[in-house]
């Protein structure tokens, strides 16, 4: 993207035009903390393959280590189970949740733009399942 003053042209970074367009990080996670805020982007909500990354801070805090099973409850009250993944990214790892996202983003009419606050219910997670309620801002 660039931008022109008469002759000259200005080009930015990704960082640099979310600046100027005003527009928010994709997901905000503070440190130890059990919950994370995303926005909702064009490839969470997209028809093929969709899905949300997890933030490294909230998955270390939270001992998310290892691909599992998660069941998400949104504003609807449907609990959706969904698979998260962790993937080695190089010399980083990143958590996904993949398998069930479609239907989750489907069944509580999430679309893009939308900032959701995902909390991890420790009452209802076990060695098998973590819980996650999800609101919508």
């Amino acid at each position: 993207m660039y931008i022109s003053f008469g002759f000259d042209a200005l080009f930015l970074t990704s960082v640099e035009k979310r600046k100027l367009e005003g527009d928010q990080p994709h997901y905000q996670c503070m440190k130890g903390s059990s919950e994370f805020t995303a926005r909702i982007k064009e490839y969470n909500v997209r028809k093929r393959s969709p899905y949300m990354h997890i933030p490294t801070e909230f998955c270390q805090s939270n001992a998310l280590f290892q691909n599992t099973t998660m069941t998400l409850t949104g504003p609807s009250g449907k609990s959706c189970p969904v698979s998260l993944r962790i993937c080695n990214g190089g010399k980083t790892l990143y958590a996904c949740i993949t398998r069930g996202w479609h239907d989750f983003f489907s069944s509580n009419k999430l679309k893009v733009g939308d900032v959701c606050i995902f909390q991890l219910d420790r009452s209802k997670s076990d060695s098998n399942s973590i819980a996650i309620d999800v609101r919508v801002l």
